[in-house]
């Protein structure tokens, strides 16, 4: 451990141990926990779960000094509408909370399954030459025998696909043979009218003549 370090840890430790003072002299003054507080800037409520050790210290002494504090009627009273304060605070608070945080939206498992493989896409064309290089580093730090495995999984899955989606890939392919039977067609009707055009455009003049 490095000296740094252990200066830190010293500080904080005689930090701490300068604060346990003061709380464990307040407390034997018979001051209560919530005006212990009030003198040392800490958040209400919180002293027991931090320095409660040093607390219960003071508390033992404190009746033998005979200057016991308690609190006057006004003053709880007041520390009541204090803490009534701060939990309608909290309230607010988290139901402002809850108001502002997004809406969980129900899908189901293959909603889920279509947006996540549609997040992935998205994700491969933004950072593609970045991807694709990760790609190239890893397959080349292969073994041939890991290489070779990779190819028969490559094999056997295309095959899958192909298995699963056989209908809709030949389906598509009779569909783009139709558009170009369709392209070809048009092509072949529009050339044959511009063949036709100066026939009958001369067949035109001559009746006129």
């Amino acid at each position: 451990m490095s000296s740094w370090i252990r200066n830190k840890q010293s500080k904080v430790k005689q930090m701490m141990t300068n604060i346990e003072e003061r709380i464990t002299q307040m407390a034997s003054c018979g001051l209560s926990p919530y005006v212990i507080e009030e003198r040392l800037g800490m958040e209400h409520y919180t002293i027991h779960i931090k320095y409660h050790q040093a607390l219960m210290n003071g508390y033992v002494t404190a009746p033998a000094s005979g200057r016991v504090h308690t609190l006057s009627a006004e003053e709880k009273a007041a520390r009541k509408r204090e803490r009534a304060k701060e939990r309608r605070e909290e309230k607010k608070a988290e139901a402002k909370k809850q108001a502002e945080a997004p809406k969980r939206v129900e899908m189901t498992h293959e909603e889920r399954l279509a947006r996540r493989r549609e997040y992935d896409a998205r994700y491969r064309r933004e950072h593609r030459e970045e991807y694709n290089r990760k790609r190239r580093e890893l397959y080349h730090a292969m073994s041939p025998e890991k290489k070779k495995a990779l190819f028969e999984r490559l094999v056997e899955y295309k095959r899958a696909t192909y298995e699963q989606r056989k209908d809709k890939i030949n389906e598509r392919r009779r569909e783009l043979r139709r558009l170009k039977k369709e392209q070809a067609n048009a092509e072949k009707q529009k050339a044959a009218q511009g063949v036709q055009a100066p026939s009958d455009t001369e067949n035109r003049l001559l009746l006129s003549a």
